[in-house]
């Protein structure tokens, strides 16, 4: 018996020099797998947003085209932790798929808090044209060693900001605030040219720490805002379109190189399908129709005039100076594809 422990183990060994000398990831090989489980984390909610929807468009698209073959555990509402800790577990391979803020991923690469910049964009027709263009791709590129691979990416709505104290309309307006931002390092210091005083904090903590004051208000756009039910807890609402998010959705690279070539044109496809075409139209369509179910929670509304606007995208301007060597050209391609 010990003997045969001893040769096992030999053999184990052989395998694991072979592998590393051939290249062939630890990650298992799922191509002959008849069932293939992916779990899916996000800190969204499981419904009311239009993420939500595309997202669950897609699980379903992918599961009827693979006639079961792909199946899916799906955790929304943070259940496996807050953007950072998922976007972590996706590296490692112990989540094979999960829709990390690009803020969190420039902690992988610094180039993604482009995608972040304020007022990069002057439109969502913008937005979407560039991200299926030249500027979009070298975006995907950015992935290459992080241990993802991006199945997409497209509009995810222009962000607002809400907040207890009073009305936004200029960055005057932000003094003393403390605003909750995305534990991203462009979020930080764009808060702090605008005047307040930024409190990096996950999104799963978000409603607890304005319910009892720990930070003053916070950014994002108006359907997450609505659904995550911030009225309860806010009382003025600014839609400043400051950021134009994108969304991206991504899969463990090893897990990934492991899958039939089969199952992977079922998952561009629907993610092509869902999580690109359709999360455009439902984004471009539902952010006025989301500022007034605020309105209608008793939330007061604001709209920022163009010398509102003008000011604050002069109070960030230091901040492309300062980022000036870390992106590159992709804030002059970002520009050039969507038109500005």
């Amino acid at each position: 018996m010990k003997r045969n422990f001893v040769a096992a183990v030999a053999a184990a060994i052989v395998l694991a020099v072979f592998s590393a000398v051939a290249g062939v990831s630890a990650y298992p090989a799922y191509a002959a797998a008849k069932v293939v489980t992916i779990k899916l984390g996000t800190v969204g909610p499981e419904e009311g947003t239009d993420i939500a929807t595309a997202t669950r468009e897609f699980i379903n698209g992918v599961e009827a085209d693979s006639n079961g073959e792909i199946k899916f555990d799906y955790y929304p509402n943070g259940a496996l932790g807050g953007d950072l800790d998922m976007a972590e577990m996706c590296a490692q391979g112990t989540l094979q798929m999960c829709q990390p803020a690009f803020g969190v991923m420039a902690t992988y690469n610094p180039k993604f808090g482009v995608v972040e910049m304020p007022f990069l964009f002057d439109s969502p027709d913008g937005v979407i044209k560039a991200l299926a263009g030249d500027f979009g791709e070298e975006v995907k590129k950015l992935y290459k060693g992080t241990g993802f691979m991006s199945l997409g990416l497209s509009y995810g709505g222009g962000r607002g900001m809400t907040n207890s104290k009073r009305p936004i309309s200029g960055p005057g307006d932000l003094q003393g605030l403390k605003m909750r931002v995305m534990e991203s390092p462009t979020y930080i210091e764009m808060f702090k040219l605008f005047g307040a005083n930024p409190t990096p904090l996950s999104f799963s903590e978000l409603f607890t720490a304005l319910q009892n004051g720990t930070v003053d208000g916070q950014d994002n756009d108006p359907s997450l805002t609505y659904v995550a039910q911030f009225y309860e807890v806010q009382k003025f609402f600014t839609a400043t379109d400051h950021v134009y998010a994108v969304n991206s959705t991504v899969i463990n690279e090893d897990f990934w190189n492991g899958l039939s070539d089969q199952h992977k044109k079922i998952i561009l496809d629907n993610s092509q399908k869902y999580l690109v075409d359709r999360l455009n139209e439902l984004c471009k369509g539902s952010g006025e129709d989301y500022v007034k179910k605020l309105e209608e929670k008793g939330m007061q509304i604001t709209k920022l005039t163009d010398e509102g606007r003008a000011k604050f995208r002069e109070s960030v301007a230091p901040l492309y100076e300062s980022q000036k060597g870390k992106f590159g050209d992709l804030v002059e391609l970002a520009r050039k594809d969507g038109g500005k």
